[in-house]
């Protein structure tokens, strides 16, 4: 009787383990629904980085709906692509014999708020009154789930109706998506920036065959020319483009660009751009007077304007600056600026017309130039703590290191981990795991020198690149940093979490202890081992005796 007592017992046991086996596994499939998402992201990321930002959107869009199909679950796939005032159907998965033709979306202003404003993961309800009876009918036939548009700001692209098996309540996938959105859309962006460049390359063509006139007097800088200021993706690149050819024509010995004082500090006029013009900048007010008093397209004499007689410091300060001529010239409509230079001797006074063109030309490139950069920040930002990302940690460590070797100076590196993350994932979920890693990114913001650059290196794992620190400084700033951190109140009653978190750092410092970026990270990661090993909630700084015992 015991016996079989102790069978039953044991088959029950059997049966209760398996039941949690399964149910673990299907939690696990529920905290990861799109299976292996760090190796997907950087498949991603490799295959699709080139294509957008070439602007080429077959390669991305094709790659996305592979993505959808493979990673997704998604067995039924329509893209509707913009076309000025509509949405064709330029894509099928799924739905054999479909007529593309029947199913064009008239886009009303009241469809695009809701596509552009409204939440990345919506239903197809949520529009069917504003895509069409037909269409309507298909979307509730194949039992589409998922609604997904592709837009950049307040510039719509495109829409996604899908049907797919996952979770759609699932934060993972909604982060998924936003990644798809950002790629696709990115190469839309830059497809239509590519796009006005041609229009606007057309144009001066035009002009330049049925005007005799230059727009600069250099064999070089013809109005076609000035076209390629739509390839300087790089806004100072495209400020000191612009100056170059100002002073090329005008013929200027000296020539100074001044942008609005108001961005800059104690009321002095911010010199964005100065050639051969050192010494010289006006206060804040004085710049306000001066702008104020010139015409719109017209130049002026700086000993020679008129209302400015009773201004004696700012006369004076025109008078040393050896610069004789001065007209209104910005890179933004709401943005004054001023553009100051001198002549060469013989020179004839330039035609306003080709500042005026230029300028207007330089307006439109530098919003062409602000958005790619704009784009390149969103490659180079994590998501979920809104710090810098790998990618642009390995970017500018490697940039601080050759401007140290250049200048023969020290660049330290950080790397920290928050001490027992992954228990704390396992026993209050990943949801309160991300807001932990959101939290402690904030703090580092609120901690670290304006010099300091802050990337999330990887899961639970930050790095802090310190240009100019030598090893007393890591070791004050790591030991400062950890006691922050242990001394911040984390405590959540939600979750009954006591609010205790430690951290274990180690750091590195070129050309101390690495003479490349491979082996300062390297040797950083040493140090943060030897902190674990330490016990945690500790500082190390890196000394070569720690090689030593790793190699034995």
């Amino acid at each position: 009787m015991d016996f079989s007592f102790s069978n039953i017992a044991l088959l029950i046991l059997v049966f209760v383990l398996s039941g949690l086996l399964f149910m673990r596994q299907r939690q696990i499939k529920n905290l990861n629904p799109v299976g292996n998402l760090p190796e997907v992201l950087k498949r991603l990321y490799s295959s699709m980085r080139t294509s957008r930002i070439d602007g080429n959107i077959q390669k991305v869009a094709n790659e996305i709906s592979q993505i959808l199909v493979r990673d997704l679950a998604s067995d039924r796939i329509l893209f509707f692509r913009r076309q000025k005032n509509h949405l064709d159907l330029n894509y099928i998965f799924g739905i054999k014999n479909l007529p593309r033709s029947q199913y064009r979306i008239t886009l009303s202003k009241k469809l695009i708020d809701q596509l552009i404003s409204g939440d990345i993961i919506t239903s197809p309800a949520k529009y069917s009154e504003l895509v069409g009876d037909q269409l309507q009918l298909l979307i509730s036939e194949e039992n589409l789930n998922l609604a997904f548009p592709v837009f950049w700001k307040d510039n719509l692209f495109g829409v996604y109706f899908i049907r797919t098996s996952l979770s759609l309540s699932h934060p993972l996938i909604r982060l998924f998506l936003m990644f798809l959105n950002q790629n696709l859309s990115v190469a839309y962006h830059v497809k239509r920036l590519e796009s006005n460049r041609e229009i606007l390359q057309a144009k001066l063509n035009a002009l330049d065959s049925t005007k005799s006139e230059t727009v600069i007097d250099s064999s070089k800088e013809g109005p076609g020319h000035l076209i390629e200021m739509f390839s300087l993706y790089n806004v100072n690149d495209l400020k000191a483009d612009v100056a170059d050819r100002l002073k090329a024509g005008l013929r200027a010995n000296r020539l100074l660009l001044i942008a609005n004082p108001d961005d800059t500090v104690e009321g002095e006029a911010n010199l964005s751009l100065g050639l051969d013009s050192p010494g010289f900048s006006l206060k804040g007010d004085q710049f306000k007077k001066l702008f104020g008093h010139l015409k719109k397209d017209q130049t002026y004499e700086t000993g020679k304007i008129k209302g400015l007689e009773s201004e004696v410091d700012l006369q004076r300060n025109l008078s040393q600056s050896n610069l004789s001529q001065v007209t209104r010239f910005s890179f933004q409509n709401d943005e004054p600026g001023l553009l100051f230079w001198s002549p060469r001797k013989g020179s004839p006074r330039p035609e306003t017309k080709m500042i005026g063109r230029l300028e207007k030309i330089a307006r439109q490139a530098m919003v062409n130039a602000k958005e790619f950069e704009r784009m390149e920040e969103m490659s180079y930002t994590d998501s979920l703590t809104g710090l810098y990302n790998y990618r642009y940690f390995v970017k500018r460590l490697a940039e601080e290191i050759q401007r140290a070797k250049r200048y023969k100076r020290q660049v330290g590196m950080l790397l920290f981990d928050i001490d027992d993350f992954k228990l704390y994932n396992d026993t209050y979920g990943h949801q309160w795991g991300d807001r932990l890693l959101r939290r402690v990114g904030e703090i580092l913001g609120q901690t670290l020198r304006s010099i300091d650059i802050i990337s999330r290196y990887g899961g639970d794992e930050f790095c802090i690149i310190m240009p100019e620190a030598d090893k007393a400084t890591c070791g004050v700033f790591m030991d400062r940093l950890r006691k922050v951190i242990m001394t911040t109140d984390f405590h959540n009653k939600l979750n009954e979490f006591e609010g205790r978190v430690t951290i274990s750092v180690g750091g590195a410092v070129f050309p101390i202890d690495a003479d490349s970026a491979e082996k300062l990270i390297y040797c950083s990661d040493m140090a943060l081992l030897k902190a674990k090993a330490e016990g945690r909630n500790c500082s190390i700084v890196f000394e070569d005796e720690l090689l030593r015992n790793s190699r034995t």
